[in-house]
């Protein structure tokens, strides 16, 4: 990673794959230590999370409760989905704020603005 530029020469924002893809990175003291892919959707926006080891956890929990937010802020979407076959990624997508219904997790708009 050490070819990935500081936060303050990227913007908060790298859409990749044209204008279907939101990628947002998660640092702590310059360094990534995670990143949130976010493909677009019709009716919803599929989220995808990568985390150093070192940083799974709390430090985890709390960038995506933040990325959550960034997307309801700065995107036309008020839903956020995920579908989670592993029982520790279903763990984590819970201690995030986001719920199960059916075969996939989701977490709205209103549920993370509402707890700010």
């Amino acid at each position: 990673m050490n070819s990935v530029p500081y936060p303050e020469q990227v913007p908060e924002t790298m859409k990749i794959c044209k204008s279907n893809t939101i990628v947002l990175a998660w640092y702590i003291r310059r360094q990534i230590t995670g990143l949130f892919l976010f493909q677009l959707f019709k009716d919803a926006i599929e989220i995808h999370a990568c985390f150093k080891k070192e940083f799974r956890g709390n430090t985890a929990v709390i960038a995506a409760r933040n990325a959550f937010a960034w997307i309801f802020k700065n995107t036309k979407y008020d839903r956020i989905i995920a579908e989670i076959s592993e029982p520790h990624v279903q763990q984590y997508a819970e201690r995030c704020g986001m719920f199960r219904t059916g075969d996939q997790y989701e977490v709205g708009k209103w549920e993370i603005l509402s707890a700010r």
